[in-house]
């Protein structure tokens, strides 16, 4: 019998609506207390942040740090990389809690890093696709959606974005396991709040990978069957 998927615990309810009220209030209080173009550069100046976010994910710099930390330099060597660029990386995402560096410089996963590795909770494949190419391009192009009220993507590739994906097999697999990665994150506070076990069965239309985890969800005790979509519903 396989091994039931790990559910991620939550914190209750009231506790995250308490700690998303002072999180809001401390936020509000900054916009408040500093000039209007100070906060203003400090929220765009994040900019840097979501491209380095898709490197260390595209170069799957996590699963090379899964068993022991590594300098930049080891780094560079086991990934053709320059070491200069990749230290600097590191070091930019260290700062914001996306990796550790330890003395000696070395790099290290940690709590929030694990969720670049392709596991339960990864969220890898989500920011490959959100981050890529692809959208990244398309951003350049949301004035064009402003100005004329018409289809962003349209515009900028030619067609929208499901055919795009159906000519693009890559593109549409990445797609795939991105949203995976959403329904995982999803799925699992689900799966840990309700219980399946007095529906005889369960349908999951368009279903994929939450089919997946439900059937090996073996405390649900019930049937699930998947149907698939095979033409898109307009």
């Amino acid at each position: 019998m396989a091994k039931p998927p790990r559910i991620q615990k939550l914190p209750p309810v009231w506790f995250i609506k308490a700690i998303n009220t002072f999180r809001t209030f401390l936020i509000q209080l900054n916009k408040r207390l500093f000039p209007g173009n100070v906060v203003l550069y400090e929220q765009f100046q994040y900019f840097w942040l979501m491209p380095a976010m898709y490197v260390a994910a595209k170069l799957d710099i996590a699963t090379l740090l899964k068993d022991k930390p590594l300098t930049a330099e080891e780094i560079s060597k086991h990934l053709n990389l320059d070491t200069s660029n990749i230290s600097r990386i590191l070091r930019a995402l260290s700062s914001q809690g996306i990796f550790t560096e330890k003395r000696g410089g070395r790099f290290a996963l940690n709590r929030m890093t694990r969720a670049l590795l392709d596991e339960p909770g990864s969220m890898r494949h989500a920011i490959l696709h959100h981050l890529g190419p692809v959208n990244w391009n398309l951003m350049s192009n949301l004035e064009y959606a402003v100005r004329t009220g018409k289809d962003a993507f349209a515009d900028k590739y030619g067609k929208e974005i499901y055919l795009f994906l159906k000519d693009h097999p890559g593109e549409y697999a990445l797609f795939d396991k991105s949203m995976s990665n959403l329904s995982d994150l999803g799925l699992a506070p689900i799966l840990n709040a309700c219980d399946f076990s007095k529906f005889p069965l369960i349908a999951d239309i368009g279903g994929g990978y939450e089919t997946r985890r439900l059937r090996a969800d073996h405390r649900n005790g019930c049937s699930v069957r998947q149907f698939a979509i095979t033409r898109q519903i307009a």
